[in-house]
């Protein structure tokens, strides 16, 4: 485990804190978020940091579902979109030229919060 990814766990954490009213009074399910081959996160590590950085807050307990994205790039050589192949370099598989940009790979984005229904009806 590192920093790191401990760091992003309690960052978003954070950030779903905030968009839940009352986070402390709801069951938490699952956090669901985009991760990005390129974001320079390694998920296992993430999902790890994630139970660590939830212990003993409303999150404990809670799922993280990674939706993973494929890496985009532009090449401007051939004004082409290219998805990138797992483990590849930043060069366009048509013409080979490093000439690229990356369009999405990069993101780490919360994406939606699960939490249980209240059954209570009082």
């Amino acid at each position: 485990m590192t920093m790191h990814e401990v760091g992003i766990a309690h960052n978003l954490l954070a950030l779903a804190a905030q968009n839940i009213p009352d986070a402390d009074r709801v069951e938490v399910r699952s956090l669901k978020i985009r991760l990005g081959p390129l974001a320079g996160v390694s998920q296992e590590e993430l999902r790890f940091g994630f139970e660590v950085a939830a212990h003993g807050t409303p999150f404990a307990g809670a799922r993280l579902d990674v939706e993973e994205t494929p890496a985009i790039i532009y090449c401007s050589h051939c004004r082409q979109e290219f998805v990138l192949p797992d483990g590849e370099l930043l060069v366009c598989p048509a013409c080979a030229t490093a000439s690229v940009q990356v369009v999405r790979g990069k993101e780490l984005t919360l994406v939606a919060i699960e939490v249980a229904e209240d059954d209570d009806t009082s």
